[in-house]
């Protein structure tokens, strides 16, 4: 049959008409079936922020059955501190995949931020599932406890200690609830296992110091209390599931956090990267100068690391930050007046503050004025008896003016803060040795040795001691000897390291090589040959050499190490 040309546009356009009323209708079924997207006020938020959230809720839209997709939207807002709009959103990935322990889980946290009593059935939904993450035992025990729930939050932390035997904040938990039951001896025991796990978790400290407080032990409580000033910042439960929410944060505030993050860990480079980002979406906040001037200082930067702080000081004469670090750049470049002047102008805002105090310590060392300097330093740790760059600096001042027991004190003082602190190992052992403490100076090197295995000069320290302390039981030659092999592989052409050499040598009986390997460190020596040429006489006797006896009473100020 032949059809007429009318009658074929006729039925084009028949089906046309009915493709339409097709999608028609699966839109309207879609719009039926998809909830709300919970909405923010997108006028309040950055552009780069606002551009996110679009994003995330046309892939919601796009997608309505999609549990990724809801929970993607919901840890935007969550990221951004927009509570109610996440929750709304984790209901909805909840309902799409309910044995997914992350969206109650990240609900809850986000509940509690308003309503801690409505964020229980979420956290008990999300540990029903057990997830194998210890955070969320630590973090719904943690919400119990605000609750008065002691005996439930022990239970949540307990499960923690399950998935993690090493977890320092479950064992933080335990010790909560054990004061708040009034058992204070096995909180005491908790914290300090968990110290002994990790000493620079700040809580534990200030804890420990409440706990010791009220056994009625008042120098621990005062030790405590100076390690929480030492580690001031909160510590979190390692948790993978909060640092992807995390991840999606990208308004001014989180790039900052960031970036503070990565200068503490010295990656300075990616520092002033993220300053830079945040100062291009809010100019005027002068912490962010502040920031970037570290970052920008921390690279050797330090006329551009000026040039930040005096921008972040016409926004804020008053911030303190930005003055304290301005001077300690010009201390760098030895612009000592202009250095002064900063420091000064802090204190002129606050009279105690450390960070100046000790500063002007180190201006006065560095001008040759060991009294001001002292005086200095001791009023920032006065201040701030966690002041670590202050205490290392007082210890090395009280060292170069012949005060090395008050020195001892700083230095182990320093490793109490930090027990891997390698300078403070090294300098406690060198001072113990001269004070006659081989013992414990050789305990020492070895904890140096541990953390830092190729540290030469604590290899060089622990090999003299080994070759030559008074001691025979504290004596092993091949020990020594095998150290100093080491030593000289590297640093074959070092006088110093020649003279430990030689003590090894010779405390194994091969005083012949020791001779000839003393005759050459004096060679290379030159003018500082006098203690070598002692010992060298002392090889050619046959004879090892061993460091004084030292009555703790006269003993001498400087050690003999080498």
């Amino acid at each position: 049959m032949r059809i007429k040309p009318g009658k074929l546009v006729l039925l084009l356009l028949g089906a046309a008409a009915i493709a339409v009323v097709t999608v028609a209708g699966v839109l309207y079924y879609l719009n039926a079936q998809t909830p709300p997207i919970p909405a923010a006020d997108l006028a309040a938020m950055e552009p780069r922020v606002q551009q996110q959230i679009v994003r995330y809720t046309s892939a919601v839209r796009s997608r309505p059955g999609d549990a990724d997709a809801w929970g993607t939207l919901a840890q935007a807002y969550h990221a951004h501190d927009l509570f109610s709009q996440a929750i709304a959103a984790y209901g909805q990935a909840m309902e799409r995949t309910p044995q997914d322990a992350r969206w109650p889980y990240l609900a809850a946290l986000a509940q509690a931020k308003s309503d801690a009593q409505a964020a229980v059935p979420l956290f008990r939904q999300a540990v029903e599932l057990q997830p194998a993450n210890a955070a969320v035992y630590i973090n719904f025990g943690d919400l119990l406890m605000r609750l008065g729930e002691a005996d439930s939050a022990r239970e949540m932390y307990r499960e923690a200690l399950r998935i993690d035997a090493d977890s320092s904040h479950a064992r933080y938990g335990l010790a909560q609830a054990a004061l708040a039951a009034g058992e204070t001896e096995e909180a005491i025991e908790l914290l300090q296992q968990a110290v002994a796990l990790a000493p620079q978790h700040g809580e534990l400290h200030s804890l420990l110091a409440q706990a010791y407080q009220r056994a009625g032990n008042e120098e621990e409580a005062r030790r405590e209390s100076m390690l929480a000033r030492a580690w001031p910042a909160s510590t979190r439960a390692p948790d993978p599931v909060v640092q992807a929410m995390e991840s999606l944060a990208i308004d001014s505030q989180s790039i900052a956090r960031r970036g503070v993050r990565m200068a503490e860990r010295g990656e300075y480079r990616e520092a002033e990267a993220a300053f830079r980002q945040v100062l291009e979406i809010r100019p005027g906040n002068a912490r962010d100068y502040a920031n970037l001037g570290g970052a920008l200082a921390g690279q050797g930067q330090s006329t551009e690391a000026l040039a930040a702080y005096r921008q972040g000081l016409e926004i804020d004469p008053m911030d303190l930050d930005n003055l304290n670090n301005m001077g300690f750049t010009l201390l760098q470049m030895q612009r000592y007046d202009e250095a002064e002047m900063a420091f000064r102008q802090a204190l002129a805002i606050d009279p105690v503050f450390a960070p100046a105090l000790g500063n002007l310590g180190l201006l006065a060392q560095q001008r040759n004025q060991p009294e001001q300097a002292l005086a200095y330093l001791k009023q920032a740790l006065d201040s701030d008896p966690g002041l670590r760059f202050a205490r290392e600096a007082l210890a090395n001042l009280l060292v170069a003016v012949g005060n090395s027991e008050a020195a001892a004190v700083h230095w182990r003082q320093l490793l109490e803060i930090d027990p891997g602190d390698l300078a403070a190992l090294y300098n406690l052992a060198t001072i113990q040795a001269a004070l006659g403490g081989h013992a414990e100076a050789i305990q020492l090197l070895r904890r140096g040795l541990e953390i830092a295995p190729n540290s030469s000069r604590l290899v060089a320290a622990l090999a003299w001691e080994l070759a030559t302390a008074p001691e025979e039981a504290l004596r092993d030659g091949a020990e020594a000897l095998a150290l100093a092999q080491r030593l000289t592989a590297a640093y074959p052409d070092n006088p110093r390291v020649l003279d430990v050499m030689a003590a090894s040598l010779a405390e194994t009986g091969e005083f012949e090589n020791a001779v000839v390997v003393m005759e050459e460190a004096i060679a290379l020596a030159g003018a500082d040959s006098q203690p070598l040429e002692q010992r060298l006489s002392t090889y050619r006797l046959s004879r090892p050499w061993r460091q004084p006896v030292v009555n703790p009473v006269t003993a001498p100020e400087a050690a003999q190490n080498p």
